[in-house]
């Protein structure tokens, strides 16, 4: 039981550093083979245990970048930030180990079938973990793989979950390889290599061939520089003891001004400048004399300006607040504001606030924001975009929405000042390279501190900023989508698919009786 314990720590290691950083996504394509190892002959229980030992080192290291938010802006001490971060790791990794679990009671009908159906079991427990509880895809599995555009190309077709189960299939084939041809285990069932071997060879083949014509295919695309849209990403790294400080509001205020005017004026104006999430100290529309100058501004640049901005409106004789995008166009005209739908539980708002009522003394600077209601699509003349504010670019289905309603392009406003310099705003941004390749569509991506830039519907991160600088990022876009793709217009198929298979295989091959009630059997 030793060797196993080692195994399955030693994939939950090599899990984390498939992400960045170290982005050593390379190594997600061998990760799961010391887990399937260690899992041969487990009972149900042993198999739960194991996999969820998997889950814990991989989420704690992955996410490690958590403990930074919580010491320096929520004011917790190291060793409560580690507890908090380990129960998150604990609760997370309930997902791994429930595919544990499953391989285990697959077992039972032959254990190469088991391990062949982990990634179905895989793929629909990311799928559950992005949606329940509000959701929290944060280290799916699939990200690992944005630096390689051949492979996460078929995510126009599944999504990201696609990617998810071709990498899972692939270490399940090394895994039954491993054990049959160089640990020579015996067995008493034949081993089909065809379907062991051969399925996902041809998968993994076949998904190259294809990210390869995909990338082709836009490379003529882009020669004939249709619907060009020129865009200034001001990225003013603004510290974040200051941002909503009264003594700093001019400083700041000024700060977006100067950069703002200097990209205007350079020999290649934009057509389109983006400020950052909440990029202004102060509340949109509610203070007169600051929204009064902001509208001077853009009239002055004689550009289009997106920026994030909390807003106050009342409604019912009461004040309330949004954290919101914001479209103003060079005549001083309001002509887009979208207010954000997926808010940031104890960041943004506190769930079940009436039983939780003591967090929100915990935790400081924390908002308390009311959530959009539906989907906003701006236009200029150069083409008609969406803003996704911060957190909300993880989530696949809500950014599809999008793109369904027209927006020919994706703008994703963030402060990512929270995270410090840590591996989060490398994870964050390779989130958002995978929604420009499920949506087929352009992203320009402003951030506070960075990582700011421009990522193209391959997922190329064209042109990106450093952490914690101010810099001014120019570059150019197709402003119009081509054709839908079909991630887009039908989502998370691939996904139910793979939750309908689970579920089957689970009903329909069920323990022996004496079992069959016992979740935890050993």
């Amino acid at each position: 039981m030793l060797l196993s314990l080692l195994l399955a720590l030693s994939s939950g290691a090599l899990l984390a550093l498939s992400f960045p950083l170290p982005d050593m996504g390379y190594l997600a394509w061998i990760s799961l083979v010391p887990l399937f190892l260690a899992l041969k002959g487990k009972n149900l229980k042993q198999a739960f245990w194991l996999a969820g030992v998997t889950g814990v080192v991989y989420y704690f290291f992955a996410l490690l970048w958590i403990t930074n938010t919580m010491i320096n802006y929520g004011g917790l001490p190291l060793l409560l930030s580690f507890g908090l971060l380990l129960l998150m790791s604990i609760y997370l990794s309930l997902y791994i180990a429930l595919v544990g679990w499953g391989v285990s009671w697959l077992a039972q009908r032959g254990w190469w079938q088991a391990v062949m159906s982990a990634p179905f079991l895989w793929t629909s427990v990311e799928w559950l973990r992005g949606h329940l509880l509000t959701g929290f895809p944060w280290a799916n599995l699939g990200y690992s793989q944005y630096r390689y555009l051949p492979i996460i190309q078929i995510a126009d077709l599944t999504g990201i979950y696609g990617i998810v189960f071709l990498i899972v299939l692939v270490n399940a084939s090394l895994a039954l390889l491993t054990e049959r041809f160089l640990l020579k285990r015996s067995s008493d069932e034949r081993l089909p290599l065809p379907i062991v071997a051969g399925i996902p060879l041809l998968l993994l083949i076949g998904s190259i061939i294809y990210g390869n014509v995909k990338i082709n295919q836009y490379s003529a695309i882009e020669k004939e520089n249709r619907r060009q849209l020129h865009v200034a990403i001001i990225q003013g790294n603004i510290d974040q003891s200051i941002k909503w400080d009264a003594r700093h509001q001019k400083a700041v205020f000024d700060t977006y001004r100067e950069m703002t005017l200097k990209a205007a004026s350079s020999p290649s104006p934009p057509d389109l400048i983006v400020w950052p999430e909440a990029a202004t100290p102060f509340f949109f529309l509610y203070d007169e004399f600051y929204t009064d100058q902001l509208f001077d501004l853009v009239e002055q640049s004689g550009r289009f300006l997106v920026f994030g901005s909390p807003v106050a409106q009342i409604f019912s004789n009461k004040v309330v607040s949004f954290n919101s995008a914001l479209l103003v166009s060079p005549k001083k005209d309001l002509l887009g504001m979208y207010h954000k739908i997926h808010l940031v539980p104890f960041g943004e708002y506190v769930p079940l606030k009436t039983l939780l009522f003591f967090v929100e003394k915990m935790v400081q600077g924390i908002g308390d924001f009311e959530a959009g209601r539906s989907p906003v699509v701006m236009a200029i003349p150069q083409g008609r975009f969406s803003v996704l504010i911060c957190y909300e670019v993880i989530f696949p289905e809500l950014v599809r929405q999008f793109v369904r309603d027209g927006a020919g392009f994706l703008v994703n406003i963030t402060n990512d000042a929270w995270f410090g310099r840590s591996a989060a705003p490398y994870q964050h941004i390779a989130m958002v390279a995978l929604r420009a390749v499920e949506n087929r569509v352009a992203i320009v991506r402003a951030a506070n501190t960075g990582i700011s830039g421009i990522i193209d519907p391959l997922g190329r991160i064209t042109t990106k900023s450093d952490l914690f600088v101010r810099v001014t990022l120019r570059g150019t876009i197709l402003s119009q989508k081509g054709r839908e793709a079909f991630y887009t217009r039908y989502g998370d198929l691939f996904a139910y698919l793979s939750l309908l298979y689970s579920m089957g295989m689970v009903l329909f091959f069920p323990p022996p009786r004496r079992k069959r009630f016992s979740f935890l059997a050993s």
